[in-house]
């Protein structure tokens, strides 16, 4: 018997990135929710296994090491899944592969600092910028002396970026898929790509419940402030699951402007 508490998110990994990259913030979570990183073929955990080509290899790869966790572990409480940047479209595709057989599916997905599949184009050329962050905050975890150099390790993450963001060249045909269960997402107030403008599209791909809160922080806003982002995370676990009534959404996650503007009193409401 399950009960209502989001116990384990499976955490997609951005672009380049493992799923260590959440290690810290686990850590801090104190298993509130257990934060359980997946990587994809190729990388991390899974370094030995030829790398995925397209999208549906990816997911299929990534789905594998969720159904191997929860048949040695089968749950006592619901599961959700994450995804942060690249990451949440994947988590996406990973949500309707979990729904679509005779998984236990996910209860929630958590998107992160990302614009709904069907306006990734809005990106406008900054997959480069992107791919520069993600490296520079991998980069910034090599303690001196264990293992590769920074400039190493920034490199290797470039191209296993670049090899990522490929995938969404070769994903499903069609629509996205549109999903039965509640989705959260989560917008750094700083984040140079300004996700927020577009997240609140994310509704469209869910017939559930769609919330959204403005983080303080960068693109990497789980790293800037780490505290604030797992208080917002588990305030939406909370509001998605019909734990806790709160505010349902918020469109206006929009990045805080220079020259001593600050973001709305709506969007400033829902930052901790």
């Amino acid at each position: 018997m399950t009960t209502d508490v989001i116990a384990t998110l499976y955490c997609v990994p951005y672009a380049g990135g493992t799923g260590q990259a959440y290690a810290r913030l686990n850590h801090r979570a104190k298993d509130t929710p257990r934060l359980a990183g997946l990587d994809l073929p190729g990388r991390g955990t899974r370094r030995g296994v030829p790398p995925a080509h397209t999208s549906a290899e990816a997911v299929a790869a990534l789905a594998g090491q969720v159904r191997a966790e929860l048949r040695t572990k089968p749950p006592s409480s619901r599961y959700g899944l994450f995804g942060h940047s690249f990451g949440a479209l994947l988590a996406h595709l990973l949500a309707a592969e979990l729904s679509a057989g005779h998984d236990v599916p996910p209860a929630v997905l958590v998107v992160s600092n990302c614009p709904p599949p069907h306006l990734i184009g809005h990106l406008d050329g900054s997959a480069d910028v992107l791919l520069e962050v993600a490296a520079r905050a991998l980069r910034d975890t090599v303690r001196p002396g264990a293992g590769p150099g920074p400039g190493r390790v920034r490199d290797a993450s470039v191209e296993f970026g670049r090899r990522d963001l490929a995938l969404l060249r070769h994903g499903p045909k069609g629509e996205p898929p549109l999903l039965d269960i509640p989705v959260a997402g989560l917008c750094g107030t700083d984040d140079p790509l300004q996700p927020g403008r577009t997240m609140a599209a994310w509704a469209r791909w869910t017939r559930s419940r769609f919330v959204l809160r403005a983080v303080p922080g960068g693109h990497f806003c789980f790293r800037d402030h780490p505290g604030p982002y797992l208080d917002a995370l588990r305030s939406q676990l909370m509001t998605t699951t019909g734990a806790k009534a709160d505010d349902a959404h918020d469109d206006r996650c929009e990045p805080a402007r220079r020259g001593g503007h600050r973001p709305s009193p709506a969007a400033r409401g829902h930052r901790h």
